[in-house]
């Protein structure tokens, strides 16, 4: 009588359980290296990478960030600037999987410092855009960023761009009510408050709203 013995393993089944073991070993370095990212301290963050082997190239499953992006979350610059000392961006300029660029990420984060940083070294991505159409300005403009607003507007940030709704960063700063951000915006960005979005809203329309006199 014929034994029966269990049927080998096919190459595509290796294949994924492969890829789920090496999924669920980046998800653990991920986290390793962004609990050390949060901890704020370079020198652990150092000890670390090197003990661990760690590679800070990794990338969070969830949402794209690299582990360049959760330093300028946590505002840790001191690990932001030996990430992109040990050439975290060398190949390419890092995006997430809404498109958002490190600038988008540190203008949301209202980390301006890490603004300064990495645009000095990356200027020819102020005016990349996230899938909204959103730049780093408008970002900045929306959390009435001025020091930001400022270096962006150094560096040649177009103030002329619009997002995906049409509007532009002056929308964005009217619109949160931050009156010394428009300010900057009109008479430094020389954008108009009379442009309208896709709603048929201009700046001056929000400006109204958000109780700004202008």
């Amino acid at each position: 009588m014929e034994t029966l013995t269990a049927a080998s393993p096919t190459p595509l089944g290796l294949l994924l359980t492969t890829s789920a073991i090496a999924s669920s070993e980046e998800r653990t370095m991920h986290q390793m290296i962004k609990d050390a990212v949060a901890t704020g301290d370079l020198s652990e963050f150092k000890a670390m990478v090197e003990a661990k082997k760690l590679p800070i190239q990794c990338i969070d499953a969830q949402n794209g960030w690299p582990i360049l992006f959760y330093a300028i979350k946590y505002n840790q610059n001191d690990i932001l600037t030996h990430l992109l000392e040990r050439g975290h961006e060398e190949e390419n300029c890092s995006t997430d999987f809404a498109g958002n660029t490190a600038l988008i990420i540190a203008a949301e984060s209202k980390n301006e410092k890490a603004i300064a940083v990495y645009a000095a070294l990356y200027p020819h991505i102020v005016n990349a855009v996230n899938q909204m159409g959103q730049n780093a300005l408008m970002i900045a403009a929306s959390k009435g960023l001025t020091k930001g607003i400022s270096l962006l507007l150094d560096l040649g940030a177009d103030t002329s761009a619009v997002d995906e709704d049409g509007s532009t960063a002056l929308h964005y700063a009217m619109s949160y009510g931050h009156a010394e951000a428009s300010v900057l915006l009109i008479e430094r960005g020389g954008v108009s408050m009379h442009i309208k979005n896709n709603k048929g809203f201009t700046a001056h329309d929000y400006a109204y709203s958000a109780d700004l006199l202008f």
